[in-house]
């Protein structure tokens, strides 16, 4: 993995972290940089794609968005981006030099959000962003809050998680001594 780019941004701007995945070094370089046309965006490049009992550590990270290249093996990614999908911690986004409406199909019904064909325009990459930023199920803080009861407490169900989430940080301790008692017994 390396870290291509990393700005800051202006503050209170809506500042993305992106995982692109690709094995590919020159096409990934290009998407790189189509998405680094705003300052707000952290990308993070990894050359090859994570194997599937990975991505856990990959969703770890805290990405918001994960774009795949689809035509370095594309029944792989699918089964990444439903993996990915599936832990609904990040929004997914592919690319591929073909337009192609089956694979296009498959990859939205897989989980993915969007589906860009190369090259990338500045404009595509733009309101890709914005339509998938548009689309997040949960914001950061909650979704970090999520994962460590879920780490904790591995009896807990996702209706115990949201009624924490939903009433906020005052509710966990409450939420935590019940598990507390309820683990004990």
């Amino acid at each position: 993995m390396t870290t291509l780019y990393q700005n800051p941004g202006a503050p209170g701007a809506k500042a993305h972290s992106i995982a692109l995945i690709g094995p590919d070094e020159q096409r990934r370089k290009s998407v790189a940089r189509a998405f680094a046309i705003s300052p707000d965006h952290q990308i993070s490049e990894y050359s090859f794609y994570p194997s599937l009992e990975d991505v856990p550590g990959l969703l770890e990270q805290h990405h918001d968005i994960v774009v795949l290249d689809l035509d370095g093996d594309s029944e792989y990614a699918l089964k990444l981006i439903e993996s990915i999908c599936r832990s609904g911690a990040a929004s997914v986004m592919t690319y591929s030099a073909k337009a192609d409406s089956g694979m296009l199909v498959r990859c939205m019904r897989a989980g993915a959000r969007e589906f860009l064909t190369l090259p990338l325009t500045p404009e595509s990459v733009s309101e890709a962003l914005t339509r998938t930023g548009g689309r997040r199920r949960v914001g950061r803080p909650a979704k970090r809050l999520r994962l460590e009861l879920k780490t904790r407490y591995s009896v807990m169900n996702a209706s115990d998680c949201n009624c924490v989430i939903s009433n906020g940080l005052r509710q966990r301790t409450l939420v935590h001594a019940s598990l507390s008692s309820r683990l004990t017994m």
